[in-house]
C-alpha cells in the first residue's frame, strides 16, 4: 500500500539523519575543519527537507484514506480500523505530527539558525 511505502521512506530518512548528525557531532568533538562541518550540516538540512516532503505526502495519503473509510462506515456510526489508531513511528524523540509544519516556516527557521551560527563565529 502507498501509505506503508511512504512510512518506510520516512523511517529510512530519519535513521540516515541520525547517522549524519552523529557524524557531525564527531567532527565537532575532534575539532575538524569548519568547511567539513558546514558541508555535512548542509547535507543534513537537505535530508531534513526531503523527509518533510515525505511526511507531507504521507499525511495527504493518510487523510484521503481516512475520508474514504469514514464515508464507508458513516451509516452505522462505527469508526474504521485506520481511524482508530495513528500510524506508529519508531522515532522516540519526535512524535508524529497530526498536521505537518509549514515548510516555509521551517526553512525560515533554518536560515535564521544558520545566520546566528555565522554571527557567533565572527
Amino acid at each position: 500500500m502507498k501509505t506503508e511505502a511512504l512510512a518506510n521512506k520516512v523511517a529510512v530518512r530519519r535513521v540516515k539523519r541520525r547517522v549524519m548528525v552523529d557524524y557531525l557531532t564527531q567532527l565537532c568533538e575532534v575539532g575538524s575543519h569548519p568547511d567539513e562541518i558546514r558541508e555535512l550540516l548542509d547535507e543534513v538540512m537537505a535530508f531534513c527537507e526531503q523527509a518533510l516532503e515525505l511526511l507531507f505526502q504521507l499525511s495527504r495519503v493518510r487523510n484521503e484514506t481516512r475520508r474514504t473509510l469514514s464515508g464507508r462506515h458513516s451509516t452505522n456510526g462505527s469508526r474504521g480500523p485506520a481511524e482508530q489508531r495513528e500510524p506508529r513511528f519508531d522515532n522516540w524523540k519526535t512524535p508524529y505530527p497530526s498536521d505537518p509544519p509549514d515548510p516555509k516556516t521551517l526553512t525560515a527557521a533554518v536560515k535564521a539558525s544558520q545566520r546566528r551560527m555565522e554571527r557567533s563565529r565572527n
